[in-house]
């Protein structure tokens, strides 16, 4: 059976299975572009907005980077300069972060989705987004996201899984088909 795929714009009544658009992207300071992406967000109809690189710190309030339409979670580095993750979801959009997966030393954010509607067989999407510095420990990334990746593959049998980011250097030291 083949599943039809439209653009968000064209979804609304439409009987066709409904997957999120996706926009990823890094910024290097999020406060100061916040109008471009706002602009792009309204333009392009998008359900979900991945951010790595931040720069954000725990003085930047939500406000100052909100987008009108989407829930903000965000995931601040305190120790480091020029790092962070963020995901903005459209809040029409059933969502819950998963916690628990969260370690302190990486940048991982993960997001459970539960849209309206979802191609049969998926029961709901879980989004991770990345940001791996390019002078992070590769090995330890790479275990980290392969123990989420099962852990979440096992809690959330039937869920479709969407992992992008910025994996700097990650691509050339190792390979990345185990995933």
């Amino acid at each position: 059976m083949k599943v039809k795929l439209e653009p968000s714009a064209q979804r609304e009544g439409s009987l066709s299975a409904f997957v999120p658009s996706l926009y990823l992207l890094n910024v290097m300071s999020l406060a100061p572009k916040i109008d471009e992406i706002r602009h792009v967000a309204s333009y392009a109809n998008l359900d979900c907005i991945c951010v790595t690189e931040t720069w954000l710190k725990s003085r930047i309030r939500d406000n100052v980077v909100a987008i009108d339409g989407f829930n903000l979670v965000r995931r601040d580095r305190v120790d480091i300069e020029h790092c962070g993750v963020c995901v903005f979801i459209r809040n029409r959009i059933n969502s819950t972060t998963l916690e628990d997966v969260k370690v302190p030393n990486l940048e991982v954010l993960w997001i459970k989705l539960r849209p309206a509607r979802l191609p049969r067989g998926y029961c709901s999407i879980v989004i991770g987004t990345v940001y791996h510095p390019s002078s992070a420990n590769a090995s330890e990334i790479l275990q980290y996201l392969n123990t989420c990746l099962s852990s979440i593959e096992s809690r959330f049998s039937n869920c479709g899984i969407l992992l992008g980011g910025d994996l700097n250097r990650l691509r050339d030291n190792y390979s990345l088909k185990q995933f």
